[in-house]
C-alpha cells in the first residue's frame, strides 16, 4: 500500500517535471526560432544596406545589377533580386538575364507588398523559381530618379540547421536536469518515506500479533519520530497486557484442569466448547462427541441447561448418571447473557462422594466421641470417688489411679494417631532416601521385643539382607511401626509375625503376616477406616485407638503406593505396595 503510494508520488512528481521542462523547452525552441529569424533578416538587411552604395554607383543598369547580384551570392550565398516599382524583375542573381522576362510580376509577392505599403517587408514561402522554402527580405529604394524594390532571400535550410542545433542543446540540456531532478526526487523521497516504511512494517507486525518488534528512531522526526515513540509505547503495553494475560490464562487453566468438579462451557447449539480433566473422566466415553446431550444422558440436567438459557438465572438441579450409577448435581451458570460468546457454565459434582464424606465426619466425630467418652467416664467417676472418701484404702486408691492413668493414657495415643493422621493428610513434601529394609524392620522389631517375649511370638524377618525402598524414613516408619504394632496386639500366644519383600518390575512389594485371628471378610474393606475396629472389646483391651491402620494407609499413599488386607489360611497378611 505505501509502495503504491509512494510510486504515485514519484509518477506525479515526474509528470510535474516533465510537463514544466516540456513547457519550457517549447518556449525557448519558439523564442530561439523568433531570434533566428531575426537575425537573418537583420543580416539580410544589412546586406542591402551594403548595396546602396554599389547600387549608386552602377546607375541601376540590368545587367550591372545582375553582376551586382551574382557577385553576393557569390560571396555571401544571399540571393537577390532587383524588381521594378512596376513588379518587373529587373535583375536576379539565381536568373539568367535572358529569362528575366519570363518571371511573375512580383507586386503580388507578401514582402514586396509589405514594403510598397512600410517600406520594409518579410516573409516565409516556398520559392517557385529554387524550389526550396526562403526567408525573404525586401526594401523600397529609390535609385537614382527610379523607385526600385530590393529583396535579399536566404535559404531556410540554413536557418533549419541553426534551429535544429539549438533544439538538440535545449533538449539535451532538458534531459540532464530532468535525470537529475528524478534522482534527487527519488532519493528525497526515499529519505522521507523510510521512517513511514518502519511504521507501515512494524504496523504489520503488530497486526500479526507480533508485539516484541520495535521501531527504531534514526531518520524519523517530527510527527513521524512521536508516532514511532507512540507505537512503541502501544506495543510495549499492549505486550506487558498479553504476558498478565498469558500468565493469568496459564493460572487459569491449571485450575480449571485440576477442579475436583467436573465444568464444561456449552454454546447455544448445546455442544461442548471446553471441558476439564474431571469431567472427561467422568463422562469420557461420551463427551467426545462434543454434544452435551450425549455426554449427559440426563433429562434432569438438560433441564436445568435449557432453564438456565432462558431465564438467563443459575439453575441447579440432582440428577442420576445412569453410566456410572451414582448421583451428580449439576448448576447451570449463565455467562454473557445476549452476545455473541453467549455460554453456559455447568459445574457437575459427585453427591455421592460429597455424602460420603459427610458421613465419614459425622462417623468420625461419633467414634471420636464415642472413644473418648469411657476413658473420660472412667477418669470422672475415679476422681469422684476418691474425692468423696478421703479415708479410702490405699489399695482402692491406687486401682482408681492406676484407672485415671490408663484411661488418660488411652486418650492420649487418640491425640497423638489424630495429629499424626491430620499430619500424613497436610500434602506434606517427603525427604526420600535409600533405606535397607532388613536393618529397618530388624529396628522397628527391637520396640516390640518385650511384647514379643511376653507372649512367646516367633519373628521372622525375611527380607533380604541388600534389599532397598526409596521412601522417607519417619513417613514410612509411622507406616511398618502400625502394621507391626497391629501385628503384636492381636497375634495369638506362641504365634509368629513374618516380614518378606519381593521386587518386581516398577515396585516393591513389603508383606506382613502375622497369627492373629483371621479378620472377618466383611471388615476387610474396611478395616483402614478411621477408629474401625473387626472387634472392638478386644481393641480397647489392648489399648488400640483404631487409627493405627488409617495412619499406615495414609503412609503408603504419600509414596504413591497402596496397601491391602487378605485373612485365609490362619494367616492375616498385609500388603504393602511401594513405587521402586
Amino acid at each position: 500500500m505505501l509502495k503504491v503510494f509512494k510510486n504515485k508520488i514519484l509518477l506525479t512528481y515526474f509528470s510535474l517535471v516533465f510537463l514544466s521542462f516540456a513547457l519550457l523547452n517549447y518556449i525557448l525552441v519558439k523564442h530561439f526560432e523568433k531570434e533566428t529569424l531575426s537575425r537573418n533578416i537583420e543580416k539580410a538587411e544589412l546586406y542591402l544596406k551594403t548595396l546602396e552604395a554599389d547600387i549608386e554607383a552602377k546607375k541601376a543598369a540590368p545587367q550591372a545589377l545582375k553582376k551586382l547580384a551574382d557577385d553576393y551570392f557569390s560571396r555571401f550565398g544571399v540571393r537577390l533580386t532587383f524588381i521594378a516599382a512596376s513588379g518587373q524583375v529587373v535583375a536576379d542573381s539565381q536568373v539568367p538575364c535572358e529569362k528575366i522576362t519570363d518571371m511573375d510580376n512580383h507586386l503580388g509577392r507578401a514582402e514586396i507588398a509589405a514594403a510598397a505599403e512600410n517600406g520594409t517587408g518579410f516573409s516565409l514561402r516556398y520559392s517557385t523559381t529554387l524550389g526550396k522554402e526562403m526567408i525573404y527580405y525586401a526594401e523600397k529604394k529609390q535609385i537614382g530618379e527610379k523607385n526600385m524594390f530590393l529583396r535579399a532571400a536566404l535559404p531556410m535550410q540554413q536557418v533549419n540547421a541553426q534551429l535544429l542545433s539549438s533544439r538538440k542543446k535545449i533538449s539535451a540540456y532538458f534531459l540532464f536536469f530532468l535525470f537529475i531532478s528524478s534522482i534527487a526526487a527519488w532519493l528525497a523521497l526515499k529519505k522521507s518515506f523510510y521512517p513511514l516504511e518502519k511504521i507501515v512494517y512494524a504496523s504489520k507486525r503488530y497486526a500479526s500479533g507480533d508485539f516484541s518488534h520495535r521501531i527504531l528512531p534514526e531518520g524519523a522526526s517530527g510527527e513521524l519520530k512521536k508516532l514511532s515513540q507512540t507505537l512503541n509505547y502501544m506495543a510495549d503495553s499492549i505486550q506487558s497486557q498479553m504476558h498478565e494475560l498469558e500468565s493469568k490464562n496459564r493460572q487459569l487453566s491449571v485450575i480449571f484442569e485440576n477442579m475436583q468438579e467436573a465444568v464444561a462451557l456449552i454454546d447455544e447449539h448445546k455442544l461442548l466448547k471446553q471441558y476439564n480433566q474431571k469431567f472427561a473422566e467422568i463422562f469420557a466415553g461420551n463427551a467426545s462427541n462434543k454434544d452435551i446431550e450425549t455426554a449427559l444422558k440426563s433429562g434432569e440436567a438438560l433441564e436445568a441447561i435449557d432453564i438456565a438459557w432462558k431465564t438467563g438465572v443459575k439453575t441447579e438441579s440432582d440428577f442420576l448418571y445412569s453410566q456410572d450409577g451414582r448421583n451428580y448435581r449439576i448448576c447451570a451458570i449463565p455467562l454473557a447473557e445476549n452476545s455473541s460468546d453467549a455460554a453456559i457454565v455447568a459445574v457437575i459434582y459427585d453427591t455421592d462422594e460429597h455424602k460420603r464424606l459427610e458421613d465419614m465426619k459425622k462417623d468420625f466425630i461419633g467414634n471420636l466421641s464415642h472413644e473418648i467418652k469411657t476413658p473420660v467416664t472412667v477418669i470422672k467417676t475415679a476422681i469422684e470417688t476418691v474425692l468423696s472418701d478421703p479415708s479410702m484404702k490405699k489399695q482402692d486408691l491406687d486401682n482408681f489411679l492406676n484407672a485415671i492413668d490408663k484411661n488418660a493414657a488411652r486418650i492420649e495415643n487418640i491425640a497423638r494417631d489424630i495429629i499424626s493422621l491430620n499430619y500424613l493428610e497436610s500434602n506434606i513434601r517427603l525427604n526420600r532416601e535409600k533405606i535397607n529394609l532388613f536393618s529397618f524392620i530388624q529396628a522397628i522389631q527391637d520396640c516390640f521385643k518385650a511384647y514379643i517375649h511376653e507372649s512367646a511370638i516367633t519373628f521372622h524377618n525375611d527380607a533380604a539382607r541388600d534389599f532397598f525402598i526409596n521412601a522417607d524414613k519417619d513417613i514410612i516408619e509411622k507406616a511398618f511401626f502400625n502394621l507391626f504394632d497391629n501385628a503384636v496386639k492381636f497375634n495369638i500366644d506362641k504365634g509368629f509375625i513374618r516380614v518378606s519383600a519381593v521386587k518386581e518390575k516398577n515396585s516393591c512389594l513389603i508383606i506382613f503376616e502375622n497369627s492373629g485371628p483371621l479378620i472377618p471378610k466383611e471388615s476387610l474393606e474396611r478395616i483402614f477406616e478411621r477408629f474401625y475396629t473387626a472387634d472392638k472389646s478386644r481393641s480397647r483391651l489392648k489399648g488400640g485407638t483404631g487409627l493405627g491402620l488409617s495412619i499406615a494407609k495414609h503412609a503408603v499413599e504419600l509414596h504413591g503406593g497402596n496397601i491391602k488386607a487378605e485373612s485365609a489360611g490362619g494367616i492375616n497378611k498385609f500388603t504393602v505396595n511401594l513405587p521402586s
